[in-house]
């Protein structure tokens, strides 16, 4: 089994991250170009190919034991 974190690099940075996880891949990351006033948030993009690192991760840790579905 592996533990990865999926945070955006600004969460990293401002709220820090823990040692505890075998890998950091972020899964959304906030688009600095789209702020939405009602949500008063940024918009949120997919991770390039995160889906991807994180199977690769799995894998690493456990071969031939990684399935990842919905893709």
């Amino acid at each position: 089994m592996a533990f990865v974190d999926v945070p955006d690099p600004i969460e990293i940075m401002l709220a820090g991250f823990t040692d505890a996880v075998d890998t950091n891949i972020p899964l959304k990351l906030a688009d600095h170009h789209l702020f939405i006033d009602e949500k008063k948030h940024f918009a949120m993009a997919d991770g390039p190919n995160s889906a991807d690192h994180i199977q690769k991760a799995l894998f690493q840790k456990s071969p031939g034991k990684v399935l990842i579905s919905g893709r």
